[in-house]
């Protein structure tokens, strides 16, 4: 599948730019990784529990985007690292988040939201509650 943004130069129409549903989504998905204070996007919890958000789709794969003729609603689900502020990593995951996108061509305008959940909290070195150790 496919998605096709209008690209705009200065509020001119140039052109089109065409998507593969998974490169944006990939794309989103690395630039707000490379934040400092995001242990990692998306949820990595037990498989019970991962069952019961199957329809959270955000939570569990880390990025959602939602076209609509109002604009594109991206929505970005991170760990962060324990002594991080949550205001301050948000606030730089939705900026690297929107310079990935004017990156590949979409339209500031056309962003109505880039929403950024806190799925965990990181502890280095702490044993988590499925047994498993902190990343």
């Amino acid at each position: 599948m496919k998605k096709h943004y209008d690209t705009f130069e200065n509020g001119v129409y140039v052109g089109e730019t065409v998507f593969e549903t998974g490169f944006l989504h990939s794309a989103i998905k690395i630039a707000a990784s490379e934040v400092p204070g995001v242990a990692y996007v998306g949820a990595k919890f037990g498989k019970d529990f991962r069952y019961k958000l199957r329809n959270l789709s955000a939570l569990k794969d880390g990025v959602k985007i939602t076209k609509r003729p109002m604009g594109t609603t991206i929505a970005v689900s991170i760990a962060i690292t324990n002594g991080y502020s949550v205001a301050d990593v948000s606030y730089r995951v939705q900026e690297s988040v929107l310079e990935a996108c004017l990156g590949f061509g979409l339209n500031k305008k056309r962003i109505r939201g880039i929403n950024v959940r806190i799925c965990a909290v990181d502890v280095p070195g702490a044993k988590s509650t499925n047994g498993t150790k902190g990343a």
